[in-house]
């Protein structure tokens, strides 16, 4: 029986579609549905069938932002419109539209814009591509030949049926699109020393400088809030009432990157109101210390008597109930706005996130926010707490995190609880210098001193993996690979870009790591630790390191670190965007591993991209390329094999090398393909896919006998072919 199913295997035929751009168009966009009447309030996207015939979308792949959602069956008939949207939410379609609601559609299209939305075929051809701008609330982009432009329909957009322009008069004015440069709109005075700078559209600060005549540099400037659009900028003397001022910006960059014109602006402080200005209601403004940041738990990881989540605790030291309302939360530069609740006097309130679970001791509240951080850094971070005026009222920096031990706030600083549950979220802290009530906690030793008398020598650390190109609200990364047999520094060494010229452009030391790089060790170095594990895995919290770093060129550039002191090259690489992978088609949000981590850092054919089953990227942890080049033995690709604990199937595989794409189906013994499991999917070395189980359709397969078969292309053209029997319960 097995020789003959075998048989049957052999024969089965591969499909092959073959489909030509732009035969389905992306045709409307809802990004931003809130406050809509007339539909529901549910995000979609259109397409439109523009041949004469009608079209099969099973297989068919819709991309947002780099990630992809395989289309179920549905055909589409000639010059029909399909609305896709996240299955189980409530949706409006016209007559004549279809919808098809989908598990793997976006939760949330981005309101900002700047998003990619692309279309494949089931033989991976891309169909169609675009990206939308900025949305407008209730308000849906619609495609015309010249573009998107904001549907002028009084609903807000026409799902499932022809869009708006198509219905006026065609020389109608398209709306034009918000400026590319932001343009500060409004400069709003909160105090004699604290302005609010308002611009049009987002702006990236991190390099600008803020100045006013007569005064010097800001002392400080941050995001007021998270639309990235409005700054706060601070400075150490006061300015004079009534007096004419000049403030001058420069450095500042748009939301891509681009460089702002230098420019210039009049501020004056006005004694008195105008008489015929109505009063308006004064914005509180409370005195520093008012509110603390008391309590920080920023390493929750094997708590016992509380929930393994991370919260901030605030503090009222004065003698009166203080509103919350408008105040800001910050995390570096990162601000959340707090929500409106009270604070009674001498009371405490504990911040974390939104749906995890929390312990608060009796006497003090919860808040939780949506946006507070999904995780705060355990080595270390600045925290700061604003009033409603703009006024900072307190800020504190954290050191280090000791697992399962919070920093509490004593009149000289921050100190480790003495509590025996680790911290105290919502009550008086415990007292700094006390010994731990539990006797069973051991004492832990005194964190060892890197030795200053060790260096590291070239070769010994290298790069191994870096991501220049990430997704939207992401950040790049560098992950470094000590490939010595012993423990090494990285408080010594730097990084820098090498110019054109030759020489090193700016030196970003890594001054601020404190630990020690141990054999085959990997660390991963980010501006924003969030913005990469919020995308990634990070299996290692403790190989994270929040460190400034270079701006990341996408296409290409050369990376060098060195010794700090003597500059002596450690590690050098030129990457290019040219060594992904041919299958990668998005570069957005993939990283460049190294496969052999004892190979040549500039040699091409020692790197390419990540793999799709690792989710693009192996932050802090082992590659999932890692390997070596052209060799290893190789065991293939094994049939799926079910799992209890997960009720899903898994299909493990080990190859001999790197860049082999997979195409793999389950078919029934009459030789009916019953489900594509993957197509032209990116495998790593060693790996595995997974499979729930499920037919084409969504129901569940019949127990008995089916035939696995897969198809791994390389891309100097070797193929090779698996069909495996395996059993379904």
């Amino acid at each position: 029986m097995r020789q003959l199913l075998l048989f049957l295997a052999f024969l089965l035929p591969v499909c092959v579609f073959s489909q030509q751009k732009g035969t389905v168009r992306i045709n409307e966009i809802m990004a931003d549905p809130k406050g809509l009447t007339v539909f529901p309030e549910t995000e979609y996207v259109e397409l439109y069938n523009t041949t004469d015939e009608p079209i099969q979308l099973a297989d068919w792949q819709f991309m947002y932002a780099g990630k992809s959602t395989k289309l179920t069956s549905l055909l589409l008939s000639a010059h029909g419109y399909v609305v896709l949207y996240h299955a189980g939410k409530d949706i409006h379609i016209d007559e004549g539209g279809l919808g098809l609601p989908l598990d793997g559609f976006p939760r949330n299209l981005a309101n900002a814009g700047e998003k990619t939305l692309a279309l494949y075929s089931p033989s991976d051809i891309l169909i169609d591509e675009i990206t939308y701008g900025k949305a407008k609330k209730k308000i849906a982009w619609e495609r015309s030949g010249g573009g998107l432009y904001l549907s002028k329909d009084s609903r807000g957009g026409t799902p499932g049926s022809i869009n708006s322009l198509s219905e006026v008069d065609p020389v109608d004015p398209v709306e034009p699109e918000d400026p590319v440069v932001p343009e500060l709109s409004a400069i709003q005075p909160f105090s004699a020393s604290v302005f609010q700078l308002r611009y049009d559209k987002p702006v990236d600060i991190e390099e600008a400088v803020f100045s006013i005549s007569d005064i010097g540099e800001a002392s400080r400037s941050v995001y007021a809030d998270d639309t990235r659009a409005n700054v706060n900028i601070s400075f150490e003397k006061e300015l004079d009432l009534g007096k004419e001022y000049v403030l001058s910006c420069s450095g500042l960059k748009d939301a891509k990157g681009n460089k702002i014109p230098d420019r210039t602006e009049q501020i004056v402080l006005k004694q008195e109101e105008d008489p015929d200005t109505p009063d308006v209601p004064e914005t509180p403004s409370f005195a520093s210390g008012s509110i603390l940041i008391n309590e920080v738990m920023a390493d929750p990881k094997g708590q016992t008597v509380f929930p393994e989540t991370e919260y901030v605790e605030l503090y009222n030291t004065t003698d009166e109930t203080i509103s919350l309302k408008g105040w800001t939360f910050l995390y570096g530069t990162k601000s959340t706005e707090l929500t409106a609740a009270s604070l009674e006097a001498d009371e405490f309130v504990v911040l974390y996130r939104s749906g995890r679970d929390i312990h608060i001791d009796d006497s003090g509240q919860d808040m939780p926010l949506d946006k507070f951080p999904a995780s705060l850094a355990n080595t270390g971070k600045e925290l700061a707490l604003v009033d409603p005026s703009g006024k900072e009222i307190d800020r504190i920096a954290y050191e280090k995190a000791k697992a399962g031990i919070a920093w509490e706030r004593s009149d000289t600083g921050l100190y480790l609880s003495t509590d025996e549950r680790g911290g105290t979220p919502g009550s008086a802290n415990s007292s700094p210098g006390a010994e731990p009530e539990d006797p069973d906690r051991p004492d832990t030793p005194d964190e060892p001193d890197i030795p200053t008398s060790i260096i590291v020598l070239p070769n010994e650390i290298v790069f191994n993996e870096l991501l220049p190109n990430p997704f939207p609200e992401g950040s790049e990364y560098i992950e470094l690979y000590n490939r010595s047999d012993r423990a090494l520094p990285l408080a010594g060494l730097s990084v820098a870009t090498r110019k054109s010229d030759g020489t090193l452009s700016t030196h970003y030391p890594l001054s601020s790591i404190a630990s020690s790089l141990e054999p085959q060790g990997y660390a991963l170095l980010t501006k924003e630790i969030e913005g990469v594990s919020a995308f990634y895995l990070i299996s290692s919290p403790d190989a994270s390191h929040e460190v400034k770093l270079p701006v990341l060129a996408n296409t290409s550039a050369t990376l060098v670190l060195f010794g700090t002191k003597e500059e002596e090259v450690i590690d050098e690489v030129c990457y290019s965007s040219k060594w992904h992978a041919p299958s990668v088609k998005n570069e957005k949000g993939v990283a460049l591993e190294r496969i052999d981590p004892d190979g040549d850092s500039r040699e091409e054919t020692n790197w390419t991209s990540a793999s799709a089953t690792a989710g693009y990227g192996t932050p802090g942890y082992r590659n999932s390329q890692h390997g070596t080049p052209g060799g290893g033995e190789a065991t293939g690709i094994e049939a799926p094999a079910y799992s209890e604990i997960t009720k899903e199937y898994t299909i493990h595989y080990h190859l001999d090398e790197s860049g082999y794409t997979c195409r793999a189906w389950v078919f029934d013994t009459a030789g009916k393909r019953i489900r594509e499991i993957t197509n032209h999917e990116l495998l790593g070395i060693e790996g595995e896919l997974t499979w729930d189980g499920l037919a084409a359709n969504g129901t569940k397969m019949r127990t008995g006998v089916y035939i696995f078969y897969a198809e791994l292309v390389h891309p100097q053209g070797r193929v090779k072919r698996y069909k495996e029997v395996f059993l379904v319960k």
